[in-house]
């Protein structure tokens, strides 16, 4: 009896031990729920729901707002347009995909110059000045060479391959300093053309006792002197130059052209004064299909 009880009450606290385990493992697994179910719930607290996003982000109004305006972007337009094309100012362009050092070789060559309106007057001083000028002009390609004769002036030629320009240049000048000295220029040219190709040679020249006498004592100098001294055996003095106050003569020049295209243009122009004697010029060009041009310089010094 007393085995059957103590067996019966071992059997309980058996039991007894198997459901406090039940009891414990059933408390530890809702505890880990517990444990779940409050970081879930934190991180969906943490989440903006869609009316807070809506919230947050910018309106249109404001968007509007931070954008530059059509008002503004046309200001700013407009100001970068009027630097660019600032018709106060002289302003000018020489540029080529290909240009060598001395520029006497060019590829895609572009030019371009403006001078700006221009006029004044001093009446004090007795003068006067007024210009203004448009020229440019665009070619596939040129090349162009000069060379002098000593100090009588120089030779050039040029030849253009594919070219398009145009030119309107009006220019006055008048100086008054006294009865015995005044200058008055006046030089006006117009012109377009499209050429395929255009050659051009000329020519200017100054003949005076002075630019005569240095070119040939120039050239005395270089080649004569040399051997003069090696059979003198002493050095021979050289040939002097010719003082300035003799530097005074003609003045000539002249040019012709020749092409295919089409072409009309023309120039001319006077000076007097300055020191510097006076001088007449002119020039034309003109033709569709084949295209001729001249020009000529005189004047007094």
């Amino acid at each position: 009896m007393t085995d059957s009880v103590g067996g019966g009450v071992s059997s309980s606290r058996m039991s007894g031990g198997s459901i406090g385990n039940s009891s414990l493992d059933n408390s530890s697994t809702g505890n880990a729920n517990s444990v779940n179910s409050s970081t879930t719930t934190t991180e969906l607290a943490s989440i903006p729901t869609t009316s807070e996003e809506i919230y947050r982000s910018p309106t249109t109004a404001e968007q509007l707002t931070c954008s530059p305006t059509t008002a503004e972007r046309l200001t700013n337009i407009e100001s970068a347009l009027d630097r660019a094309l600032d018709l106060s100012k002289d302003a000018s362009i020489d540029k080529g995909l290909y240009s060598n050092q001395d520029k006497s070789v060019n590829l895609g060559h572009v030019k371009a110059k403006y001078t700006a309106p221009d006029a004044d007057l001093d009446l004090e001083k007795a003068k006067a000045h007024a210009s203004i000028g448009l020229s440019g002009e665009i070619n596939i390609g040129d090349a162009k060479t000069e060379f002098g004769i000593g100090n009588l002036g120089q030779v050039d030629g040029k030849i253009t391959v594919g070219t398009i320009n145009a030119h309107a240049n009006i220019e006055a000048k008048a100086e008054i300093k006294g009865l015995t000295n005044t200058s008055a220029s006046l030089k006006a040219s117009a012109g377009a053309e499209a050429m395929a190709i255009d050659v051009h040679a000329g020519f200017k020249s100054s003949i005076t006792p002075k630019s005569v006498g240095d070119t040939l004592s120039e050239f005395y100098n270089s080649y004569i002197d040399p051997v003069v001294d090696y059979v003198a055996g002493q050095d021979i003095p050289e040939i002097p130059e010719i003082p300035d106050y003799l530097d005074h003569g003609i003045v000539i020049g002249g040019h012709v052209e020749g092409g295919y295209g089409a072409s009309l243009k023309g120039s001319a122009g006077a000076e007097i004064g300055n020191g510097k004697g006076a001088k007449i010029s002119g020039s034309f060009k003109a033709g569709l299909g084949p295209v001729i041009g001249a020009g000529f310089t005189f004047g007094v010094k």
